[in-house]
């Protein structure tokens, strides 16, 4: 019998005012990492709006001095889906060819959350839960 090691990473990002650009980030630990799921969980409560909004970005890095983003997972925005306080929403892994590069993290990589607001956007914060599998070497 094979075991798979599994980590869970939370990337926090702190309620950024409506008309402010915000991001979190987290490092992976050692080792080669695939990232298998994320979430993103609302702590505070935002109305759907279609002129003003937040959109809501995951994306990695393959090395910690990089500045160089590539985004992994379809974006989340308050443009027509209320988010709702305390209430998970799944951020679906893109399948591009890019994106599926940028699944597989080094140690000491970064997978970043970031909101970007239009018009005079909306408050946002909450925390991305992603869920890491060892790749084996």
């Amino acid at each position: 019998m094979s075991y798979s090691q599994i980590v869970v990473l939370r990337c926090e990002l702190m309620a950024a005012a409506a008309g402010a650009n915000a991001s979190g980030c987290v490092t992976v630990p050692p080792g080669k990492w695939r990232i298998k799921s994320a979430r993103w969980t609302p702590s505070v409560a935002a109305s759907a709006d279609a002129s003003h909004y937040a959109t809501l970005t995951l994306s990695t890095n393959q090395l910690a001095a990089s500045v160089s983003f590539v985004t992994i997972a379809t974006a989340l925005t308050t443009a027509t889906v209320a988010m709702v306080l305390g209430t998970p929403r799944t951020l679906a892994l893109l399948t591009t060819a890019a994106a599926n590069a940028a699944l597989e993290v080094p140690g000491d990589g970064t997978i970043q959350i970031a909101k970007t607001y239009t018009g005079n956007g909306v408050v946002v914060g909450g925390a991305a839960e992603i869920v890491l599998e060892k790749v084996p070497t």
